[in-house]
């Protein structure tokens, strides 16, 4: 407790210096961010894990096995939210760096990391959510099948993106022999 207090009292004078002439907002913003995204994440993600622990024990009983779903289900759950998590604060951190310093292109190309990874994260957990519902039921409800499209779309739009920037680049005959 002493060498807590003695570390928030020699802290202090530091941290005010850095951050007298923040404004406050701009704290606030990345924060919400952070705990917005993870409370979406965190709930997609218990309701994918139910999901697939309610396919995995209708698997197991259609083959008449007794063991439902293997220890590692549980772990991969736990190291794939503390690993988006982790990601996440050090980007968050980064973000108070770059507001600290002053240096607004960092933080809006920042915050906007932030959003995408919170958004990449929540939005394959809904996927595998459908899957999960799809490999127990035989489809998959419509909400499930509209985003999978939209997906898709994305996907082609940006393979054909980097296939259009890619061909200022392709590699002649006589420069892939190597001597």
């Amino acid at each position: 407790m002493i060498t807590s207090t003695l570390i928030m009292l020699t802290a202090s004078p530091a941290v005010n210096a850095l951050i007298k002439d923040v404004e406050l907002k701009n704290i606030i913003i990345p924060l919400v961010v952070e705990i917005a995204g993870f409370t979406i994440f965190f709930l997609f993600n218990i309701i994918n894990f139910i999901t697939a622990l309610k396919l995995a024990i209708y698997r197991a009983e259609k083959n008449g096995k007794t063991k439902y779903f293997d220890n590692n289900r549980l772990w991969d759950t736990f190291w794939k939210m503390l690993g988006v998590l982790l990601l996440t604060i050090l980007i968050t951190v980064l973000i108070m760096f770059s507001e600290v310093t002053k240096t607004t292109v960092a933080y809006t190309f920042l915050l906007w990391c932030l959003v995408f990874v919170w958004t990449l994260s929540s939005l394959f957990e809904f996927h595998s959510i459908g899957d999960n519902i799809e490999q127990r039921v035989g489809n998959k409800p419509e909400i499930f099948v509209f985003m999978d499209k939209i997906l898709l779309i994305l996907q082609k739009r940006i393979i054909k993106k980097i296939d259009v920037n890619t061909d200022d680049f392709e590699v002649r005959d006589e420069d892939r022999d190597i001597k």
